[in-house]
């Protein structure tokens, strides 16, 4: 059995998974298993990634909700890792993180940082800061707000808390809202110094300004305990190309 399961839920994303899936496949950990969940695509998504995944699962019925579960169900690690079909990681990204695992054995979760790969470097540096300034001020009001693209959790713990539930939370970040549940349970750790490089085509589709509003009144709508004025199918219409 492998250690962890990394997951990469795919609809449409012949443009980007190549990439992604060769950074996954240049880890120093090498303990793990690597699955593509097929969200029934149209494109070329199934063929790049049966060239590079250890697994590809179909998964017929449409959303995110439906494609990470499929993937967890179908996970054989203990530990389980969600990735962005369009996220770049670090040749030590599963070392790190399985290094806290062990010395820490009570931790439910580890999450990251992140900053962008594909824009100007100021717009870079800035989603740095930006990022990590709102995981530290959700943090001083006590709450983890973790993004998808770099979160590890232990399959037990992703299950007993809900899972990914359309039926519990259909908003935008539903990451940050599966963090919440997931605190309950157990601790979860912030690693600043673990950074994966994510895509900024949501942020250029719909606007920089625009698209950073709607990801802060998601934040808030989470935390505290209001209504999503954006559903995730809505949020996914709109913010893809």
């Amino acid at each position: 059995m492998p250690s962890i399961s990394v997951i990469v839920p795919a609809y449409n994303e012949e443009k980007y998974l190549a990439k992604t899936l060769k950074t996954l496949r240049n880890q120093t950990f090498k303990d793990y298993e690597l699955i593509v969940v097929d969200n029934n695509s149209k494109d070329r998504t199934n063929e790049i990634a049966r060239k590079l995944a250890d697994r590809v699962v179909v998964e017929k019925k449409k959303g995110y909700h439906n494609a990470t579960n499929r993937g967890a169900k179908e996970a054989k690690g203990k530990i389980i890792a969600f990735c962005d079909a369009d996220s770049l990681y670090p040749r030590d990204w599963l070392e790190k993180i399985m290094a806290d695992f062990e010395n820490n054995k009570g931790l439910v979760a580890i999450y990251g940082g992140t900053k962008f790969h594909d824009s100007a470097s100021l717009l870079i540096f800035l989603s740095k800061i930006f990022y990590e300034t709102i995981i530290r001020l959700s943090l001083l009001l006590g709450f983890h707000n973790p993004g998808g693209f770099n979160f590890v959790m232990k399959k037990s713990a992703y299950f007993k808390a809900g899972g990914y539930d359309s039926k519990i939370y259909n908003g935008a970040s539903l990451d940050a809202e599966l963090g919440r549940r997931l605190q309950k349970i157990g601790p979860l750790k912030f690693r600043p110094d673990i950074i994966v490089q994510t895509s900024s085509r949501r942020f250029r589709i719909n606007g920089y300004f625009k698209t950073t509003l709607m990801f802060l009144i998601a934040w808030y709508t989470i935390n505290f305990k209001k209504k999503p004025t954006v559903t995730y199918e809505q949020y996914n219409q709109i913010y893809r190309d």
